[in-house]
């Protein structure tokens, strides 16, 4: 599998929780952002899509927001990608090149929502960790409740990331986990880009808060088997 340089220099970097930041200063970052996937799409090789591996994308923004404590825009997320990962970069066929650009900007909306996802709820009340660690479990956020720790999987309504979210479950066989599904019906709209509105985040967490002391000692026993990253080969 293959690893982002970044990931290998800051191995403590696993484990620390994304820093506090504020909803708005997310918003501020991409409302005028204009992105947008289209410019991206020409002369890529399918190859790239599903069967060429390529380093984390996740690592990247994640370094990103240690750093900076705030998201990146679309062109510095991009600027990471390809600077974390030169090494690997400078050996590809440069007619390979622009499939992996755009699929690392395909990525981008969907970590945003992640990170807009666990500020909000911070902002809420609710105890929210999300860390390097967790997302190559494939969990996007840990809520803690006073009798319960909700795991929730976070992804886009539409028919390719079902098939995504579907493989994701599969290789990373965890169970008790809250899968929330974003469409225009439950989301706010900011810039280019869908987010969770508060209201379907209380809703989530209203419908699942009932106790269940069996699932929450599972839930620590199967993280706990699963420490090493190196079990795990998520690319966004």
């Amino acid at each position: 599998m293959w690893f982002s340089k970044i990931l290998d220099q800051n191995n403590l970097m696993l484990e620390i929780d994304m820093p506090y930041i504020k909803t708005s200063d997310i918003e501020f970052i991409i409302q005028d952002s204009n992105y947008s996937i289209k410019q991206y799409r020409n002369n890529v090789i399918k190859a790239v899509e599903w069967k060429r591996a390529i380093p984390l994308i996740n690592v990247s923004f994640h370094y990103h927001i240690f750093r900076d404590e705030n998201v990146p825009t679309p062109e510095e997320f991009l600027q990471d990608y390809e600077r974390d990962n030169q090494s690997f970069l400078s050996l590809m066929p440069q007619d390979l090149i622009p499939g992996i650009q755009y699929r690392v900007m395909r990525a981008y909306p969907s970590l945003i929502r992640d990170a807009h996802f666990v500020s909000k709820s911070r902002e809420m009340g609710y105890e929210t960790i999300r860390t390097l660690q967790l997302d190559l479990h494939g969990i996007d956020a840990m809520i803690l409740l006073e009798f319960k720790t909700l795991l929730v999987r976070l992804y886009y309504d539409s028919k390719r990331s079902n098939q995504y979210k579907n493989a994701k479950a599969t290789s990373h066989q965890l169970q008790n986990c809250i899968d929330l599904g974003l469409n225009k019906r439950n989301s706010t709209k900011v810039g280019n880009i869908l987010l969770y509105s508060e209201e379907t985040i209380q809703n989530m967490i209203d419908e699942n808060k009932q106790v269940n002391e069996e699932e929450n000692v599972k839930i620590d026993e199967k993280l706990e088997e699963n420490h090493s990253y190196e079990n795990y080969s998520i690319t966004a």
